[in-house]
């Protein structure tokens, strides 16, 4: 639920108030939203650069993560302590969700030429077991360490994709054109890959750490929707030196090419839901 506009313009004046400088303003949006300011907002005058910031996060559900980043980061300022005080618990009790992605149908229409007599009920999901192998549990973290959301907020689109090697991701070729009109190589350029972004104990998220694709050639190889919708995107230098640094809450994803899924076997899927902070589902793999 969008906060009405009289406190929209509370909002405003507090931001207002609390950032007089491009730069301060800048950094919170870097450290609190993991957005690029200019790309988000644009450059101008604060009014101008607040009011579209504001009319960009409200667009992408995050006018939440906003006002909790801008408070945390500027928590003596009175009218945003005042803001933060009273408008700010009405807020969370009317439930703002801080997603905004609408659901779409991606991929080629299946004409199906099988028997039709006999239907196959598959259940998709399986009781979990009492019990889990520590050590399983294990190879499932050291896993999410490859996995990372897709942003391209131009489209408003998120998706998921997960990295193969030092410095090359796979995802959807769906994700870069939701439809015949868009240009993946255009789109390519506004793409911003996001690690690390997990929920905590108290309900907030992670912040997470926030990449671009290489700026002169962001898409290695790719196949389109009808045929294995894939592309296969590399990451810009900026990523190569954090990866080769002793941080090591990213790695590429493990796998034995030799092994492959049978029918019926248990899968574990990591992935971002509408965008959201990385979650599991376990599902059963068919042919």
């Amino acid at each position: 639920m969008p906060l009405p506009h009289s406190e929209i313009e509370k909002l405003f004046e507090a931001l207002l108030d609390a950032y007089r400088d491009y730069s301060k303003l800048q950094i919170m949006v870097r450290f609190k939203l993991g957005e690029n300011l200019e790309r988000f907002a644009g450059r101008g005058g604060l009014e101008t650069v607040i009011f579209n910031l504001i009319e960009s996060v409200e667009a992408r559900g995050k006018l939440e993560r906003l006002i909790v980043g801008a408070y945390e980061q500027n928590p003596d300022n009175p009218e945003l302590k005042k803001f933060y005080e009273t408008v700010f618990k009405n807020f969370k009790q009317r439930k703002i969700v801080d997603s905004d992605v609408t659901s779409k149908d991606f991929g080629p229409n299946i004409d199906w030429r099988g028997k039709t007599e006999e239907i196959e009920l598959q259940r998709f999901f399986k009781k979990q077991p009492n019990w889990y192998d520590v050590g399983f549990l294990q190879r499932i973290i050291e896993q999410a360490k490859s996995v990372c959301r897709v942003d391209l907020p131009t489209l408003n689109i998120t998706a998921t994709g997960v990295l193969i090697a030092s410095k090359y991701v796979l995802t959807n070729y769906h994700v870069l054109t939701p439809n015949d009109k868009n240009n993946p190589e255009l789109n390519a350029k506004n793409v911003r890959l996001n690690f690390v972004f997990f929920s905590l104990n108290d309900g907030r998220e992670t912040q997470s750490k926030s990449f671009f694709l290489n700026s002169e050639n962001p898409i290695i190889a790719s196949s389109p929707v009808a045929e294995l919708d894939y592309v296969l995107l590399q990451l810009e230098e900026t990523f190569t030196q954090a990866f080769n640094s002793d941080d090591r809450t990213i790695k590429p994803a493990q796998w034995e090419a030799n092994i492959s899924p049978s029918e019926a076997d248990s899968i574990n899927i990591l992935q971002h839901p509408n965008g959201e902070s990385m979650s599991r589902i376990r599902a059963t793999f068919k042919k």
